[in-house]
């Protein structure tokens, strides 16, 4: 996991992360169903969307990422300047201690990409493994909200450019 690659998605990650299925309560975060696969498709791929693909150091695809608009949930503040970030990491591979790695790779990734002083992450409230990974990395709760068309439950996490934890002091598996 020490060489992770971050690029540009293509069309071969975006048509297998279309594929990954995550256990319950995880399904929420399937990215296709039957009627939108070419939809959903074509937005990953979208030049103006930024999304990437983050490979292992032999070439395999172990998640994905995306920068801005897309990562916010609707009925959020999303008032005060930060770069947003989404995450997905292959389902397989997540609950085994990665997700804190991962995140720090992004996180750097983000700080050479993009200038910024905040960094926002948008959470489903029950997703406490995904919590737990961004808070190691830095990150505090600033809101709890409902989102409006099912009152279903979220979370944003915070931190600042300048608090984000250097990426030797997260966790790194493999040194465990």
């Amino acid at each position: 996991m020490v060489n992770i690659k971050i690029s540009r998605m293509d069309e071969m990650a975006a048509n297998e992360i279309l594929s990954w299925r995550y256990d319950e309560p995880y399904t929420m975060y399937h990215l296709q169903d039957e009627t939108a696969g070419q939809e959903v498709l074509t937005y990953l791929l979208s030049p103006d969307n930024l999304f990437y693909r983050l490979d292992d150091g032999e070439g395999q695809l172990i998640a994905f990422c995306s920068f801005g608009e897309d990562a916010r949930v609707s009925g959020g503040d999303y008032a005060k300047p930060a770069l947003d970030i989404g995450l997905g990491v292959r389902p397989q591979l997540t609950g085994h201690g990665l997700g804190k790695y991962i995140i720090a790779k992004v996180l750097a990734f983000a700080a050479e990409q993009f200038y910024t002083p905040n960094y926002r992450v948008t959470i489903a409230a029950f997703n406490q493994r995904a919590q737990k990974a961004w808070q190691a990395n830095g990150f505090v709760q600033s809101q709890a909200f409902l989102r409006p068309f099912d009152q279903f439950p979220f979370v944003i996490l915070v931190c600042g450019a300048d608090k984000v934890l250097p990426i030797g002091d997260s966790v790194d598996p493999e040194a465990e």
